[in-house]
Protein backbone atom coordinates (compact mmCIF):
# COMPACT_ATOMS: atom_id res chain seq x y z
CA UNK A 1 0.00 0.00 0.00
CA UNK A 2 0.89 3.65 -0.32
CA UNK A 3 -0.66 5.20 2.78
CA UNK A 4 -1.15 8.92 3.27
CA UNK A 5 -0.98 9.94 6.93
CA UNK A 6 -2.10 13.41 7.95
CA UNK A 7 -0.94 14.80 11.28
CA UNK A 8 2.08 12.51 11.25
CA UNK A 9 4.04 14.52 13.81
CA UNK A 10 1.58 13.95 16.65
CA UNK A 11 1.56 11.14 19.23
CA UNK A 12 -0.51 8.71 17.19
CA UNK A 13 1.05 9.77 13.90
CA UNK A 14 4.67 9.25 14.93
CA UNK A 15 3.91 5.83 16.39
CA UNK A 16 1.85 4.79 13.37
CA UNK A 17 4.48 5.92 10.87
CA UNK A 18 7.24 4.19 12.82
CA UNK A 19 5.37 0.90 12.63
CA UNK A 20 3.74 1.22 9.21
CA UNK A 21 6.84 2.37 7.33
CA UNK A 22 8.54 -0.96 8.05
CA UNK A 23 6.21 -2.73 5.60
CA UNK A 24 4.37 -0.08 3.57
CA UNK A 25 5.10 3.05 1.58
CA UNK A 26 4.11 6.03 3.74
CA UNK A 27 3.43 9.59 2.65
CA UNK A 28 2.94 12.25 5.30
CA UNK A 29 1.49 15.73 4.96
CA UNK A 30 2.15 17.79 8.06
CA UNK A 31 3.52 21.14 9.16
CA UNK A 32 6.36 19.32 10.97
CA UNK A 33 8.37 16.47 9.46
CA UNK A 34 8.28 13.19 11.39
CA UNK A 35 11.69 11.75 12.25
CA UNK A 36 11.44 8.83 9.84
CA UNK A 37 12.58 8.08 6.31
CA UNK A 38 9.29 8.54 4.49
CA UNK A 39 7.83 10.72 1.75
CA UNK A 40 7.09 14.07 3.35
CA UNK A 41 5.04 17.01 2.15
CA UNK A 42 5.15 20.21 4.15
CA UNK A 43 1.68 21.65 4.44
CA UNK A 44 -1.83 21.29 5.75
CA UNK A 45 -4.47 18.79 4.70
CA UNK A 46 -7.13 21.52 4.51
CA UNK A 47 -5.17 23.69 2.05
CA UNK A 48 -5.90 23.05 -1.63
CA UNK A 49 -2.47 24.21 -2.80
CA UNK A 50 -0.72 21.92 -0.29
CA UNK A 51 -2.85 18.97 -1.34
CA UNK A 52 -1.73 19.38 -4.95
CA UNK A 53 1.81 18.57 -3.79
CA UNK A 54 0.54 15.02 -3.26
CA UNK A 55 -0.29 14.51 -6.95
CA UNK A 56 3.02 12.70 -7.53
CA UNK A 57 2.24 9.89 -5.10
CA UNK A 58 0.04 6.82 -5.87
CA UNK A 59 -2.06 7.00 -2.69
CA UNK A 60 -4.12 3.86 -2.06
CA UNK A 61 -5.23 4.46 1.57
CA UNK A 62 -5.54 7.41 3.95
CA UNK A 63 -5.21 7.63 7.73
CA UNK A 64 -6.49 11.05 8.73
CA UNK A 65 -5.20 12.11 12.14
CA UNK A 66 -4.76 15.88 11.81
CA UNK A 67 -7.32 18.11 13.53
CA UNK A 68 -7.85 21.02 15.82
CA UNK A 69 -8.56 19.58 19.23
CA UNK A 70 -10.55 20.30 22.39
CA UNK A 71 -11.01 23.95 23.26
CA UNK A 72 -11.28 25.09 19.63
CA UNK A 73 -13.85 27.66 18.58
CA UNK A 74 -16.89 26.71 16.50
CA UNK A 75 -15.44 28.51 13.48
CA UNK A 76 -12.06 26.80 13.76
CA UNK A 77 -13.50 23.36 14.51
CA UNK A 78 -15.89 23.41 11.58
CA UNK A 79 -13.41 25.05 9.18
CA UNK A 80 -10.63 22.52 9.86
CA UNK A 81 -12.25 19.33 11.12
CA UNK A 82 -15.32 19.38 8.88
CA UNK A 83 -14.67 21.50 5.78
CA UNK A 84 -11.00 20.50 5.77
CA UNK A 85 -11.94 16.83 5.77
CA UNK A 86 -14.40 17.44 2.94
CA UNK A 87 -11.62 19.09 0.94
CA UNK A 88 -9.22 16.21 1.64
CA UNK A 89 -11.72 13.52 0.64
CA UNK A 90 -12.72 15.41 -2.51
CA UNK A 91 -9.08 15.77 -3.53
CA UNK A 92 -8.31 12.09 -2.96
CA UNK A 93 -11.35 11.00 -4.94
CA UNK A 94 -10.41 13.25 -7.84
CA UNK A 95 -6.69 12.49 -8.02
CA UNK A 96 -6.05 9.00 -6.60
CA UNK A 97 -7.21 5.40 -6.81
CA UNK A 98 -7.91 5.26 -3.09
CA UNK A 99 -10.81 3.33 -1.61
CA UNK A 100 -10.02 3.21 2.12
CA UNK A 101 -10.17 6.11 4.60
CA UNK A 102 -9.51 5.80 8.35
CA UNK A 103 -10.46 8.90 10.31
CA UNK A 104 -9.52 9.62 13.92
CA UNK A 105 -12.78 10.67 15.53
CA UNK A 106 -13.34 10.97 19.28
CA UNK A 107 -15.55 9.78 22.11
CA UNK A 108 -16.15 13.53 22.58
CA UNK A 109 -18.84 13.15 19.89
CA UNK A 110 -21.34 11.94 22.50
CA UNK A 111 -20.80 15.06 24.66
CA UNK A 112 -18.47 13.82 27.37
CA UNK A 113 -16.24 16.93 27.35
CA UNK A 114 -18.99 18.50 29.43
CA UNK A 115 -18.23 17.92 33.13
CA UNK A 116 -21.92 17.28 33.86
CA UNK A 117 -22.55 15.01 30.89
CA UNK A 118 -24.42 11.78 31.44
CA UNK A 119 -25.14 9.42 28.54
CA UNK A 120 -28.45 7.85 27.65
CA UNK A 121 -27.14 4.40 28.60
CA UNK A 122 -24.12 2.44 29.83
CA UNK A 123 -22.07 1.07 28.17
CA UNK A 124 -22.11 3.84 25.55
CA UNK A 125 -22.71 2.46 22.06
CA UNK A 126 -21.62 3.91 18.71
CA UNK A 127 -25.27 4.67 17.99
CA UNK A 128 -25.45 7.14 20.90
CA UNK A 129 -26.57 10.54 19.57
CA UNK A 130 -24.34 13.59 19.61
CA UNK A 131 -25.15 15.60 22.75
CA UNK A 132 -21.98 17.71 22.57
CA UNK A 133 -22.09 21.26 23.88
CA UNK A 134 -18.49 21.94 22.81
CA UNK A 135 -17.25 22.87 19.34
CA UNK A 136 -14.73 20.02 19.17
CA UNK A 137 -17.27 17.26 19.88
CA UNK A 138 -19.70 18.86 17.42
CA UNK A 139 -17.02 19.11 14.71
CA UNK A 140 -16.08 15.45 15.08
CA UNK A 141 -19.72 14.42 14.80
CA UNK A 142 -20.15 16.53 11.65
CA UNK A 143 -16.94 15.01 10.24
CA UNK A 144 -18.45 11.54 10.68
CA UNK A 145 -21.55 12.74 8.82
CA UNK A 146 -19.32 13.99 5.98
CA UNK A 147 -17.92 10.48 5.54
CA UNK A 148 -21.43 9.02 5.46
CA UNK A 149 -22.36 11.56 2.79
CA UNK A 150 -19.40 10.60 0.59
CA UNK A 151 -20.04 6.89 1.10
CA UNK A 152 -23.56 7.32 -0.30
CA UNK A 153 -22.14 8.93 -3.44
CA UNK A 154 -19.02 6.80 -3.87
CA UNK A 155 -20.38 3.36 -3.11
CA UNK A 156 -17.05 1.58 -3.70
CA UNK A 157 -15.27 3.43 -0.87
CA UNK A 158 -14.81 2.54 2.80
CA UNK A 159 -14.74 5.17 5.55
CA UNK A 160 -13.97 4.07 9.10
CA UNK A 161 -14.35 6.60 11.91
CA UNK A 162 -12.53 5.56 15.08
CA UNK A 163 -13.94 7.21 18.21
CA UNK A 164 -10.80 7.22 20.29
CA UNK A 165 -10.71 7.53 24.05
CA UNK A 166 -8.10 9.72 25.76
CA UNK A 167 -4.86 8.46 24.17
CA UNK A 168 -2.01 7.77 26.60
CA UNK A 169 1.70 7.04 26.13
CA UNK A 170 2.62 3.39 26.61
CA UNK A 171 4.28 2.58 29.92
CA UNK A 172 3.01 5.69 31.65
CA UNK A 173 0.23 5.16 34.18
CA UNK A 174 -2.22 8.02 33.63
CA UNK A 175 -1.94 10.43 36.56
CA UNK A 176 -5.68 10.99 36.39
CA UNK A 177 -6.50 7.34 37.12
CA UNK A 178 -9.51 7.65 39.32
CA UNK A 179 -10.66 6.55 42.73
CA UNK A 180 -13.60 7.60 44.87
CA UNK A 181 -11.62 10.42 46.50
CA UNK A 182 -10.57 12.13 43.28
CA UNK A 183 -12.51 14.77 41.36
CA UNK A 184 -11.29 15.80 37.92
CA UNK A 185 -12.76 17.48 34.83
CA UNK A 186 -14.54 15.38 32.19
CA UNK A 187 -14.67 12.22 34.33
CA UNK A 188 -16.09 9.97 31.60
CA UNK A 189 -13.18 10.92 29.34
CA UNK A 190 -10.66 10.25 32.09
CA UNK A 191 -12.22 6.85 32.73
CA UNK A 192 -11.95 6.01 29.02
CA UNK A 193 -8.25 5.94 28.20
CA UNK A 194 -6.47 3.89 25.56
CA UNK A 195 -2.77 3.39 24.95
CA UNK A 196 -1.31 4.57 21.66
CA UNK A 197 0.06 1.11 20.80
CA UNK A 198 -3.49 -0.27 20.77
CA UNK A 199 -4.68 2.59 18.54
CA UNK A 200 -1.85 1.91 16.07
CA UNK A 201 -2.57 -1.83 16.07
CA UNK A 202 -6.25 -1.19 15.32
CA UNK A 203 -5.39 1.08 12.39
CA UNK A 204 -2.95 -1.43 10.94
CA UNK A 205 -5.51 -4.23 11.23
CA UNK A 206 -8.06 -2.10 9.36
CA UNK A 207 -5.55 -1.21 6.65
CA UNK A 208 -4.72 -4.89 6.15
CA UNK A 209 -8.34 -5.89 5.54
CA UNK A 210 -10.01 -5.80 2.12
CA UNK A 211 -12.15 -2.77 1.36
CA UNK A 212 -15.72 -3.19 2.59
CA UNK A 213 -17.62 -0.20 1.20
CA UNK A 214 -19.65 2.04 3.46
CA UNK A 215 -19.15 4.37 6.42
CA UNK A 216 -18.66 2.88 9.88
CA UNK A 217 -18.07 4.15 13.42
CA UNK A 218 -16.15 2.20 16.07
CA UNK A 219 -15.33 2.99 19.71
CA UNK A 220 -11.73 2.36 20.77
CA UNK A 221 -10.95 2.57 24.49
CA UNK A 222 -8.88 0.46 26.85
CA UNK A 223 -9.99 -3.05 27.86
CA UNK A 224 -10.91 -1.73 31.33
CA UNK A 225 -12.08 1.59 32.72
CA UNK A 226 -9.28 3.78 34.10
CA UNK A 227 -10.33 3.59 37.72
CA UNK A 228 -9.12 1.71 40.78
CA UNK A 229 -12.55 0.71 42.05
CA UNK A 230 -15.44 -1.08 40.29
CA UNK A 231 -17.22 1.00 37.66
CA UNK A 232 -20.53 1.03 39.52
CA UNK A 233 -18.86 2.32 42.68
CA UNK A 234 -17.05 4.96 40.63
CA UNK A 235 -20.25 6.15 38.97
CA UNK A 236 -22.03 6.34 42.31
CA UNK A 237 -19.13 8.33 43.76
CA UNK A 238 -19.09 10.73 40.82
CA UNK A 239 -22.78 11.31 40.26
CA UNK A 240 -24.62 9.97 43.29
CA UNK A 241 -26.74 6.87 43.68
CA UNK A 242 -29.94 8.76 42.91
CA UNK A 243 -28.69 9.83 39.46
CA UNK A 244 -27.62 6.26 38.69
CA UNK A 245 -31.09 4.85 39.34
CA UNK A 246 -32.12 5.80 35.81
CA UNK A 247 -29.60 3.34 34.33
CA UNK A 248 -29.57 -0.41 33.88
CA UNK A 249 -26.11 -1.19 35.25
CA UNK A 250 -26.60 -4.95 35.36
CA UNK A 251 -23.76 -5.42 32.84
CA UNK A 252 -21.27 -4.08 35.41
CA UNK A 253 -22.76 -6.18 38.19
CA UNK A 254 -21.28 -9.32 36.65
CA UNK A 255 -17.95 -10.09 38.28
CA UNK A 256 -16.11 -10.32 34.95
CA UNK A 257 -17.45 -6.89 33.89
CA UNK A 258 -16.87 -4.94 37.10
CA UNK A 259 -14.04 -2.88 35.56
CA UNK A 260 -15.13 -2.91 31.92
CA UNK A 261 -15.04 0.38 29.97
CA UNK A 262 -17.87 2.90 29.79
CA UNK A 263 -17.85 2.70 25.97
CA UNK A 264 -18.80 -0.55 24.26
CA UNK A 265 -16.10 -2.02 22.03
CA UNK A 266 -18.06 -5.06 20.88
CA UNK A 267 -18.63 -3.69 17.39
CA UNK A 268 -14.96 -3.37 16.40
CA UNK A 269 -14.25 -6.76 17.97
CA UNK A 270 -16.96 -8.40 15.88
CA UNK A 271 -16.27 -6.63 12.57
CA UNK A 272 -12.50 -6.11 12.65
CA UNK A 273 -11.34 -8.67 15.22
CA UNK A 274 -9.64 -5.98 17.31
CA UNK A 275 -9.47 -5.77 21.09
CA UNK A 276 -7.43 -3.36 23.18
CA UNK A 277 -5.04 -5.26 25.43
CA UNK A 278 -3.13 -2.65 27.46
CA UNK A 279 -4.50 -1.34 30.75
Amino acid sequence: MAVLVTGGSGLIGTNLINSLSKTEEVICISRKKPEYDIHYVSGSFDNAADLRKLDQFPITAVVHLAAVTGGCSEEEGIAVNVLGLRRLISYIIEKHECKKFIIASSIAVVGCLDDDFLPLHFPILEEHPCLAKDAYGLSKYLAEEITKYFSRIHTDMEFINLRLGAVSVDGVRPPERMNDNLRIPCPIVQMSRVFVSDVVRAMEMILAKPVLPGAKVFNIVGPDASCDIPVIDMLHALYGQEAMKQYDLSYYMLKENAYKPLFSTNKIKEEIGFQSIKT
